[in-house]
């Protein structure tokens, strides 16, 4: 899997200059020359790759941290990121680049989280499965989006400023809604398989 992070952005408050005169607020009037619309420039999310100290005995991680491979079959293992929030609201992408069976987890976890077993195995992490499904807690929370595979792009929104936290996903662009509420902690994208390459 690889993981994509979002950078800084800059956005318009106001992209279109309003036509006309009179009103204030930045719009064009008359004979005062053109209007330049304000600029906000956020603060530039943390870059983040697949943590080599967060990650289960059986995987391997290539590509400058951002690429991983079990290399073990049908045993479970996760890998958390090396950044973690407890606010704020982060996006980020995963691409399955091979995918032998449908045992892929994708969501967050907690550092305490156990790296020997999938994303969503204890209280402290949420993922979602290949399958079509959220698992919390060593079960299956509720069936949930779309199956997904080798050569899709699962993408993840984490909000932990609205509704309590939020984790929501989208597949190739699609938004599946979301998927856990009440996120209240800290936590770390986190992505779990068992098969092998």
């Amino acid at each position: 899997h690889d993981l994509d992070r979002e950078y800084d952005s800059v956005g318009d408050l106001s992209p279109r200059a309003r036509e006309g005169g009179g009103g204030g607020g930045g719009g064009r009037s008359r004979g005062r020359g053109v209007y330049k619309p304000p600029v906000i420039r956020t603060r530039p999310e943390v870059l983040f790759m697949l943590d080599p100290l967060a990650c289960g005995p059986n995987l391997t991680l290539s590509n400058g941290g951002v690429t991983v491979v079990n290399k073990v079959n049908k045993q479970w293992n996760a890998v958390r990121t090396t950044a973690g929030w407890s606010s704020g609201v982060h996006a980020w992408e995963v691409h399955v680049d091979k995918c032998v069976s449908k045992n892929i987890f994708i969501g967050i976890m907690c550092v305490e989280s156990p790296l020997d077993n999938y994303v969503g195995s204890d209280r402290g992490g949420w993922g979602y499965l290949a399958n079509k499904a959220i698992w919390h807690n060593k079960g299956k929370v509720r069936s949930y989006g779309e199956l997904f595979k080798e050569g899709d792009t699962i993408s993840v929104l984490l909000d932990l400023e609205n509704h309590g936290g939020t984790l929501s996903f989208a597949r190739n662009g699609r938004d599946l809604g979301v998927a856990v509420d009440g996120l209240l902690t800290q936590l770390q994208p986190a992505s779990t398989t068992t098969s092998t390459a």
